[in-house]
């Protein structure tokens, strides 16, 4: 009967649809928002009636934004003969929300990527500003370039600077603001890869051309080595075949030198 999304500190519009059955009778409706906390119609209360007078078969309702948050309306109508129809409850979401692009990512030790945060709706509160906090869940891993991020009234993208640390792994870079409760989070892996000593083939005659650099993340079977009296680098090693892109398994080429390969960064 009613679909809306309302924006804070503007009006949105919906439509209030009649029963095609009854557009030969004039019609009145009530509409109730389930929490006028989080959205009001113009008015400023809770309910509006909707007259459809003959004919008619839709009016125009609007709602306003009181505060971030998601709450129902609720469409009742008696019909020209006493019967009652009832619509919905449907939602309607008021608000704002954060969101990373990309929300996953993959760094090189030591690499800088810049990411994009969005920001989505409006906002009711501190004059429609909104500061992101950022945090890692490790900061050995990935840090963001800054503490906090702001976004003024109307800025909807704000960049950021993720660096990848030490060791290798997965964490995550969230970005929050308390004050309006919003929330996102970009997953980061971090990895080394392999630069291949030799040619290889795997047994389903897939073929790794010698000097390819292939990150870690593709590769099963194998762990980093240090240097040691056969390599003065640190290196890939296998003891039951490696496995790149799932192809394999894949043995040693060079069992007592750098085996798969030099790994960067020398970690």
């Amino acid at each position: 009967m009613l679909d809306v999304t309302a924006g804070p500190a503007s009006n949105d519009n919906g439509w209030a649809q009649a029963p095609s059955c009854l557009v030969s009778h004039p019609l009145t409706a009530t509409l109730t928002i389930g929490d006028p906390g989080v959205a009001t119609f113009a008015t400023g209360g809770a309910t509006a009636t909707i007259v459809f007078a003959a004919g008619q078969t839709q009016q125009t309702v609007t709602i306003n934004g009181v505060r971030d948050g998601t709450t129902f309306y609720d469409f009742r109508a008696r019909t020209y003969d006493g019967n009652l129809i009832v619509g919905g409850p449907a939602d309607i979401d008021v608000g704002s929300s954060y969101r990373f692009s990309p929300e996953t990512v993959e760094l090189l030790v030591g690499e800088t990527r810049e990411v994009a945060l969005y920001r989505f709706g409006a906002l009711t509160k501190h004059g429609h500003t909104s500061t992101a906090g950022l945090s890692s869940g490790s900061s050995s891993i990935a840090v963001p370039g800054a503490a906090s991020l702001e976004f003024g009234d109307g800025t909807v993208l704000r960049l950021i600077n993720i660096t990848a640390g030490f060791p290798v792994g997965t964490t995550t870079i969230t970005a929050t603001d308390q004050a309006n409760s919003i929330t996102a989070t970009i997953v980061v892996n971090v990895v080394q890869e392999v630069v291949l000593e030799n040619a290889l083939v795997a047994p389903d005659g897939t073929k790794f051309a010698k000097g390819s650099a292939i990150r870690t993340s593709r590769i099963t079977g194998c762990h980093v080595a240090p240097p040691d009296t056969g390599c003065d680098f640190f290196h890939l090693h296998s003891h039951g075949g490696a496995f790149i892109d799932g192809h394999g398994p894949i043995n040693d080429r060079a069992p007592t030198s750098c085996v798969f390969g030099k790994v960067f960064p020398p970690q």
